[in-house]
């Protein structure tokens, strides 16, 4: 008997979905999954996401052992429980400075940039770049928020997502089968298969001809196997708004699936709501600025920085327009070198690529 997979996680109920080709599901329930908490809860309070000092994995494992701490919002929450504060207060390793210290730390993120917002939900296959696009792309909280939302009524079928994958079946295939509609009754019944794809969907290339009759040659009925094809094809592939995000340069279809299944699991806008509650401000994305020396200009930073963390220069040269890459070619505009630069300094010089020091830069960018 074939095995089942759980379309189910046995710990928390979420979904349990399958990514492209791969056989393993994965659950959806993130923040909510008490196998996955305290692990992201970590990634939540990280330096690239809410960057909250004060909470490492031992505090976080500790706060959630007592059920202190079970999702983000309980973070804020707990730098206004007086009541648990004060017991804290009165633990070894705890006193009156470091529970200051604690709650400042707390307090200080409830105003958050977009981009860091999202990278701390943790979603699968939204990284710390990929939030940053979505955020310069929709600009607003409100209006990402509500693409996800309409992404999440669109998630394509596993039939959909079956027929896309398979081998020479590409998006203009896809649009090909949707605008079709072949007959419920087989019109050509003695023809070859292949002559009666090719005349249900004219224009469709001979690989993808023979990709369809390989999927409908283990059905009952070959004719009626393509006319549900055409069906799915038609009706249970993404939304518009789905592939709206897809459309995004630098997010694709993976992540933008990702998105949409996060946003389609009820915990995880519970567990979003709440957090919103808690926090004073999500700020909208800052546009890149495209009226300064370095915009448009690629930038690639390397050596021991002194002047700033190599965070802080990625960020300031990003918000000036600039473009920066972890490797110099010849189409690297500036490479800025702090001491003990190695083979990208080397590799500047082979490429002709103009060399700045930290003070350099700094003076060019203002």
């Amino acid at each position: 008997v074939p095995y089942v997979f759980p379309d189910k996680c046995p710990v928390c109920g979420s979904e349990a979905v399958r990514e492209g080709d791969e056989v393993k599901r994965r659950c959806t329930g993130g923040l909510i999954c008490d196998a996955q908490i305290v692990e992201r809860l970590k990634h939540f309070v990280g330096r690239r996401a809410f960057d909250i000092e004060g909470l490492g994995e031992k505090q976080l494992a500790a706060f959630n052992a007592r059920g202190w701490i079970k999702e983000p919002a309980d973070i804020f929450r707990l730098a206004r429980d007086e009541a648990r504060l004060k017991e804290l207060e009165r633990e070894d390793g705890y006193g009156e400075t470091s529970i200051r210290n604690l709650v400042a730390g707390i307090d200080a993120r409830r105003i958050i940039t977009l981009d860091r917002f999202l990278f701390g939900l943790g979603i699968r296959d939204i990284g710390e770049q990929t939030s940053i696009v979505l955020a310069r792309a929709f600009e607003s909280w409100p209006a990402l928020k509500a693409a996800c939302l309409q992404a999440a009524s669109g998630v394509p079928s596993d039939a959909w997502t079956a027929l896309a994958g398979a081998h020479a079946i590409s998006p203009r295939v896809l649009t090909l089968m949707a605008e079709a509609t072949p007959p419920a009754a087989d019109p050509w019944p003695e023809a070859t298969m292949d002559m009666k794809i090719s005349q249900a969907f004219p224009g469709m290339a001979a690989p993808a001809r023979r990709s369809l009759a390989i999927q409908v040659s283990g059905m009952t009925d070959d004719w009626s196997g393509l006319v549900e094809l055409a069906r799915v094809a038609r009706e249970e592939g993404p939304s518009e708004i789905l592939n709206q995000i897809a459309g995004v340069t630098g997010v694709g279809p993976v992540a933008a699936l990702a998105l949409a299944h996060f946003f389609h699991e009820p915990h995880n806008l519970q567990v979003v709501a709440a957090l919103e509650a808690e926090l004073t401000q999500i700020l909208d994305a800052e546009r890149p600025k495209s009226d300064t020396p370095v915009a448009g200009k690629t930038v690639v930073f390397t050596g021991a920085l002194e002047r700033f963390t190599r965070d802080e220069a990625k960020a300031r040269a990003e918000s000036l327009g600039a473009k920066v890459s972890g490797s110099v070619s010849k189409k690297t505009d500036y490479l800025v070198a702090g001491p003990g630069a190695g083979s990208k300094l080397k590799d500047a010089e082979k490429h002709g690529v103009q060399v700045l020091t930290e003070d350099e830069w700094l003076a060019l960018v203002g």
